[in-house]
């Protein structure tokens, strides 16, 4: 009867994950919500399969992953632990997905639901760095230092949509500046934790984004400070902050060139970013020539050299 029941249990593993298979190869790019959906279900079935059927010795069979940062290498278990790991994995990245869909909208409401999806994948990959799968050896992307990176990476990509909210609500400038800041501050955490995985190709193309993005998101503050000191009559300040802001873009533009970014040359994330990071050159030289114009013929303040480092309001 035990048997029965054993063999009875696999035979439901094995149909639940195949359609979950089939249904992620279908749909997880076009309709997220729907793959998602499969994969919540298969979870809560194999949970209530493993707590019915008792696998003390692993199943009868091999299940396989693959490891999505070690160039999706092949993994493979008779332990349930890994296929539970994996499957929330899945619901992380499949949150990840339905969020990039809406991140790049111009409507307040989808922006808000990608913030939400990118903190729900954050949420998954949190907990799974807290409960790793009790295997021999843990792949690289269940690993607690890669889970926190990812984390980390989802709770700054939803800070950057919060930001597109905010300059879309037309808040105050310096409002906008301390929700750049944050930005700013997730980079920094997502760079660090990349370093920490090593052997990650993944990794390293996301430390090299994040390093990128976290000067960009500075000169940006910096030049959302300005503007609130503008509006202020603080010259000396809104000075010292365009040329802040001038020395991030010109730093990120030569890191840019560096060796380091082999990794990113020829991607559309380089190209964007390249674009982005021209214009505001030109646009913080523009301001600043007549800055200084005004200051030459109104204030005759000398620029501010050490402005206190802008508070960054993380909102996620």
């Amino acid at each position: 009867a035990v048997g029965a029941r054993v063999a009875d249990g696999c035979r439901a593993l094995q149909g639940l994950r195949g359609r979950l298979l089939a249904t992620a190869k279908a749909s997880a790019l076009a309709a997220p919500g729907s793959a998602l959906g499969e994969a919540e279900s298969y979870y809560a079935s194999l949970k209530m399969v493993k707590e019915r059927i008792a696998f003390d010795e692993g199943l009868p069979f091999q299940l396989v992953w693959f490891d999505s940062l070690m160039n999706n290498q092949p993994v493979a278990a008779t332990s349930t632990e890994l296929e539970l790991s994996s499957v929330l994995f899945d619901v992380a990245v499949l949150h990840q997905s339905r969020a990039f869909a809406f991140a790049s909208s111009s409507v307040v409401d989808e922006l808000r639901n990608a913030a939400k999806s990118y903190q729900a994948a954050a949420g998954f990959f949190s907990l799974l760095s807290k409960s790793p799968p009790s295997i021999p050896e843990v792949p690289v992307d269940l690993r607690a230092d890669a889970l926190s990176m990812l984390q980390v990476a989802m709770l700054a990509d939803a800070q950057m949509v919060f930001l597109r909210v905010v300059e879309l609500s037309k808040m105050q400038e310096g409002v906008i500046a301390k929700v750049a800041m944050g930005c700013v501050e997730l980079m920094e955490k997502t760079a660090g934790w990349a370093r920490a995985v090593k052997g990650s190709r993944v990794s390293e193309v996301l430390g090299v984004k994040a390093r990128l993005l976290r000067g960009y998101y500075a000169a940006l503050a910096n030049s959302y400070q300005a503007m609130a000191c503008e509006k202020s009559h603080n010259m000396a300040e809104q000075l010292g902050r365009i040329a802040a802001a001038q020395t991030e873009v010109y730093n990120t533009r030569k890191m840019m060139e560096s060796p380091g970014m082999d990794s990113i040359k020829g991607s559309s994330f380089a190209t964007d970013l390249a674009e982005k990071l021209a214009k505001m050159s030109d646009e913080y030289k523009r301001r600043k020539n007549l800055a200084e114009k005004e200051n030459d013929s109104i204030y005759l303040v000398v620029p501010m050299t050490d402005a206190p480092p802008i508070e960054a309001r993380v909102s996620v």
